[in-house]
Parts: structure tokens; sequence; C-alpha cells
């Protein structure tokens, strides 16, 4: 084996001594960072208990309340009475309106954070919450349908194909039927009704039929059509005997 030249022998030191720079610098930014972020932390837990400490006017009911009793949102800063608040997401709920769960303040109106909403709803009603916003998600999805026999979320391909991923069953997403490739499975009458009908539950269903009405013309309700199966003598709710319903 060669020994290393003399100039080898230079080259690797200071190669070494670069290295050892690097590492010394790494750390001190390291350092740095660290007492940056304790600092921020320090100055936030003291701003925040000079909050609670103090009295504010709350921006909805205009009461002078303690801070302790107020809840200041993370992202804009506004901050109200916790009671003000509480009301505010239940009114929300109450009405289904679960994407207006924002900051009150006309001109912010940004998204509550998750944890604020579980703090003013609760437990319970953080659950309901995350239900109707993913139902809300999944309905405007325009390939989204639900299996007919037991209500699980599927995806229609383009023709209009489903498999539920729990029963397995395949089914056509206009008719609900077993899958029937090169067939019709729908009139324009029977259309009209699957708009009205209450399984029809996302704004897709609604793109469908009108997309399949606007290939075939209209006319009345063909009458005791069910989308379940024909000649079932189901109607839609609401509809009149005679099935004169016009778009």
């Amino acid at each position: 084996r060669e020994e290393p030249t003399k100039q080898q022998q230079q080259e690797n030191a200071t190669e070494q001594q670069q290295q050892a720079q690097q590492q010394q610098q790494q750390q001190q930014v390291n350092a740095a960072e660290q007492l940056a972020v304790r600092l921020l932390r320090y100055s936030a837990a003291r701003e925040a208990e000079a909050f609670r400490d103090s009295t504010h006017t709350c921006s909805i009911c205009f009461e002078q309340v303690p801070g302790s009793d107020c809840l200041q949102l993370p992202d804009c800063g506004h901050f109200y009475c916790l009671s003000c608040l509480k009301h505010h997401a239940a009114a929300q709920m109450e009405q289904g309106a679960v994407e207006n769960m924002r900051c009150p303040e006309p001109s912010c109106r940004r998204p509550f954070q998750p944890y604020v909403i579980k703090e003013l709803l609760g437990e319970a009603g953080y659950a309901r919450w995350e239900e109707l916003l993913l139902q809300r998600t999944l309905d405007k999805m325009e390939d989204v349908v639900y299996c007919p026999r037991c209500d699980t979320v599927c995806i229609e391909d383009p023709d209009h194909c489903a498999q539920c991923s729990n029963c397995l069953y395949v089914f056509c997403s206009f008719c609900s039927d077993s899958w029937h490739p090169g067939t019709d499975c729908l009139d324009p009458h029977e259309v009209r009704l699957v708009m009205m009908c209450g399984n029809a539950r996302g704004s897709h269903k609604t793109n469908l039929a009108l997309r399949f009405c606007a290939g075939k013309g209209t006319g009345a309700l063909a009458p005791g059509f069910s989308p379940m199966g024909k000649g079932t003598g189901a109607k839609a709710p609401g509809s009149s005997s005679d099935n004169n319903i016009q778009l």
C-alpha cells in the first residue's frame, strides 16, 4: 500500500478543517433558531397572559368581559366573548351552514381552526360538523354516487357505471339497477323523476339528468316509476296524481 504524499495529506487536512467549520456553523444556526423559537413562545405566552388579565369589549354583544371569558382567534387576532362565539357556531350548525364557521368580522371571515370549532361545539357537535362537511364535499364531486343497497360512497365511471367497495354491487348510477352496458335505462320522463327523487343526493345527479333530457327531449313523468325498479308504483315526494310536472 502506497503512503499518501505530502500534498494529499495537506488536502485531507484542509477538507477535514472545512467540514469542522461547516459543522460549527450549522450548530450556531441551530442554536439561534432554537433561541428565536423560545423567545417567540415566551412573547406569545406573555401576550396571552396580559389578554386574560384585561377587560375587553365583545364586538358581538358589546359587553365588557374579562379576557379569561373571551376567545382570541389565532389566525386573525379578532376576539369575542366565548358565549357569543358558541351561539354563533350553534346557529351555523342549526342552519346547516357548516362552511360558515368563520370569524364574524365582516371584513375578515377567516375560517375557524378545527380545534376552535371543537372548543365551541364540544365533542359531539364537532363530530357532527365533520360529518356534514364531508357530506357537502362529496355532494359537490361530480363522480360521487351512493350504493343503492348499502348507501356506501362510490365513484362512477364516465359511462355511469359504479361498483360498491362494501357489497361489491355493480350498478347504473342513473337508475340504481344492475349495470346494463349498451342499454338506455331511462327515458326522458323517468330522468325527471331521478332529478326529484330523494335518493339523488348530489348535484351531479341533476347535471346528469339535464344532459340526458337535453339529448332525448322532454315530456310528462312516467306514472308509477321508481328509480329503484320500474313498475313499483313509487312516486317522488310531492308529485301530483296527473304527473304533469314541468322542468
